[in-house]
């Protein structure tokens, strides 16, 4: 399907929905900003959107550029440092106390772009690990009680498809980690994690997906120097074969509408992937889940 064809499709859809609430956790930029891009536009405007992130000039920029609501509706960012489940559990409470009405989307797709090796938080989580997992299933968790009751969705944007197994006696990775081991197992965890959550609220629709290669800024906004100043030719020299965010967007929000309730995974044209290289099992889902809830719960 064309890029226009999935555009319009996912207006019409958008559009028909009456005054919806997204959330956007990473929504400043790349990938995360381009979903509220889109939302907003195919709405245009007419909807409570919540942008989540670190920089607030960024996130008014953004939020400045979308049409207006008409009141009561609101286009609002709140801050938060995912790498601190703390942070993530006071900013989800400020959402709350904001919210005037169900959760109809939540998008997560943070990111931190760094070489370094195991760096714990104050609460004993390495920082990558948080925002690609830890961070993620605290929103979901903290914010599943007001989701619309009818259905709402959440695709966490991560590497669906391209995990790998995991080590149940070795959860929070103190013992064999390393940049690459993250990079795989964490899509890991996001799998287990959605089979869980859709097991629980079985009305909903949990997705993780993988966007494939999309030209961002990811690269040069690493807290890694070498790939800080790498970045920009990399992307150049890659961007023949990278999606746009605004086409990556797309294909996302189409994955997202064309997804019932249960537990998804999708490619980066919104396809479903089925259990493409799926690692885990029941146990494991339960075992993680445990695990989870002890480390997010401050």
């Amino acid at each position: 399907m064309s890029l226009a064809s999935v555009r319009s499709s996912n207006k019409a859809i958008l559009s028909a929905l009456q005054s919806p609430t997204a959330i956007f956790v990473g929504g400043t930029s790349g990938i995360g900003q381009a979903m509220a891009e889109s939302f907003a536009n195919h709405t245009d405007g007419q909807a409570n959107i919540i942008i989540v992130g670190r920089n607030e000039a960024a996130a008014n920029k953004i939020l400045a550029s979308f049409p207006k609501p008409a009141a009561p509706l609101k286009h609002e960012f709140i801050a938060c440092d995912v790498t601190s489940m703390k942070a993530v559990g006071e900013t989800t409470a400020a959402i709350k106390k904001s919210l005037s009405g169900p959760v109809d989307f939540l998008v997560l797709s943070p990111g931190w772009a760094a070489m370094e090796g195991r760096v714990e938080t104050s609460e004993g989580l390495d920082r990558k690990m948080a925002v690609n997992y830890y961070g993620r299933w605290r929103f979901i968790s903290d914010l599943v009680d007001r989701f619309n009751e009818k259905g709402a969705k959440v695709l966490s944007v991560l590497g669906a498809g391209y995990g790998a197994k995991a080590d149940p006696n070795d959860w929070p990775m103190k013992k064999k980690y390393s940049v690459g081991n993250v990079a795989v197992i964490t899509p890991t965890y996001n799998d287990l994690a959605m089979e869980k959550f859709a097991k629980l609220h079985p009305t909903h629709s949990f997705l993780h997906s993988t966007p494939g290669g999309v030209k961002t800024n990811y690269l040069s906004a690493s807290k890694t120097w070498y790939i800080r100043y790498s970045g920009p030719i990399l992307t150049t020299l890659l961007s023949p074969f990278l999606y746009s965010p605004e086409q990556c967007a797309e294909n996302q929000w189409a994955g997202i509408l064309n997804s019932g309730p249960g537990a998804h995974r999708i490619g980066s044209k919104g396809q479903d992937i089925g259990r493409k290289n799926w690692y885990g099992t029941d146990e494991e889902v339960e075992s993680l889940w445990k695990h989870t809830k002890e480390v997010t719960s401050v």
